[in-house]
């Protein structure tokens, strides 16, 4: 038993902390073994930098884990790892060490960069099939990797360390559809929950016990009434309900003060709206397709909104609502027929990114000659003529779109010349 158990230990190990690709060119698994207990004995002396391991790592070809396919050349020999095995293991391990090698496992893992958003770095283990889960709950990265991803879920529920390991969870696209979600109120130290498309409706209930939660998404899963249970997250600084038909339950959502990101696009709200006029914090803020008119003057007091998108609200005359919101950098208002009304975005002098398209501008495009800091500029469809060579005074742009305008090559030409400019859409 003993001698079985150190065998197992060395195949473990050899793939841990092997760091010459030779040893996976050859098709003799006994070879792999020799080798590797010869490099358990000097493993204590090879704690290497994070890009010098990083570098070995790359070399080799990590394969799934904690299943191991030791010979490349015969997939069918798998080796199944204890936890008890792997605890010992990783206890002797430097964590650069360990997080390198997760960060290049090529087959159950995944490195998920994010630096537009949180910008961070960080390691998730993806589930997509029974097998899985199922070597999931028999392992030990419990207790190193709090991060997620079902792309398979069989409704039996997560073992116990999970309850306080998992900081991040992503089941989307119909995986906890008519199954108990209970096990997701157990999960203590739950920090960011992605559930997109699960239809959950009533089944939301228990999430009220999610009270660490800081991001929440959970777009089209029949919430309506049942968005009430949301008002217990009061930790909550990025949540988006797109998709949930809210209508006058979005007035739920005003206990979530800590809000600094709220996407509510396509929920109907029309006049309600107007109950979002007190989540002042909001920083970014989606509200396209809610046929807002002019319910959008409610929102003139979230003057610390960065971002805003609006589009598809009708807007018109009611844009100017928006005046107000001097902190904007960017701003989405395609196809709100603003035509003569674009006039009231000449005070938004900080916008760095604006979408205009098909918007009937015409003429009145001159109007946004004031926005000098614009670097991206959105004007397809707007029937624009020749005084669109207003806006060539805007020298700090390197994307404009102006397509679908017929306009002229002379026309063109004027915007082909400033020197900031990478991409012409004409």
């Amino acid at each position: 038993m003993k001698d079985s158990l150190y065998r197992l230990l060395t195949q473990v190990s050899l793939l841990l902390f092997v760091s010459t690709s030779s040893l996976w060119a050859s098709n003799s698994l006994l070879e792999c073994e020799q080798a590797s207990i010869s490099f358990i004995q000097t493993s204590s002396q090879i704690l290497l930098s994070k890009e010098e391991r990083r570098t070995q790592l790359l070399k080799q070809k990590i394969v799934q884990y904690p299943t191991i396919i030791c010979d490349e050349n015969n997939l069918d020999y798998k080796i199944y790892i204890p936890k008890e095995i792997m605890f010992s293991i990783m206890a002797h391990m430097d964590p650069q060490v360990l997080g390198t090698f997760l960060a290049t496992s090529q087959s159950t893992f995944e490195l998920v960069t994010s630096y537009q958003k949180e910008k961070e770095r960080f390691v998730t283990k993806v589930i997509s099939s029974e097998k899985g889960i199922e070597a999931y709950r028999n392992s030990c990265l419990l207790g190193t990797l709090p991060c997620l991803s079902f792309k398979f879920y069989d409704g039996k529920g997560l073992p116990e360390e999970a309850n306080t390991a998992l900081h991040s969870v992503a089941i989307k696209n119909n995986i906890l559809s008519n199954r108990d979600v209970t096990f997701l109120t157990y999960l203590k130290n739950l920090y960011i929950l992605k559930i997109n498309n699960n239809k959950l409706g009533k089944h939301t209930k228990t999430f009220s016990a999610l009270t660490n939660l800081h991001t929440l998404q959970i777009e089209e899963n029949n919430l309506s009434e049942h968005v009430t249970v949301l008002k217990a997250l009061t930790n909550l600084c990025s949540l988006n309900v797109a998709r949930n038909n809210l209508g006058k339950h979005v007035t739920a959502l005003t206990a979530l003060t800590n809000l600094r990101t709220l996407v509510v696009w396509n929920n109907k709200l029309g006049k309600h709206v107007t109950a979002l006029a007190s989540l002042t914090n909001l920083r970014t803020l989606n509200l396209w397709n809610n046929k807002l008119g002019k319910n959008m003057a409610a929102l003139a007091s979230l003057t610390n909104l960065r971002t805003l998108d609006v589009a598809g609200n009708n807007l018109g005359e009611h844009v100017t609502a928006l005046a107000s919101l001097t902190n904007l950098h960017t701003l989405n208002l395609w196809d709100n027929d603003l035509c003569e009304h674009v006039t009231a975005l000449a005070s938004l002098t900080n916008l760095h990114t604006l979408d205009l398209d098909k918007n009937n501008l015409g003429k009145h495009v001159t109007a946004l000659a004031s926005l000098t800091n614009l670097h991206i500029l959105n004007l397809w469809g707007n029937n624009l003529c020749e005084q669109v060579i207003a806006l060539a005074s805007l020298t700090n742009l390197h994307t404009l779109n102006l397509g679908y305008n017929n306009l002229n090559e002379q026309v063109i030409a004027i915007f082909e010349n400033l020197t900031n400019l990478k991409k012409l859409k004409k």
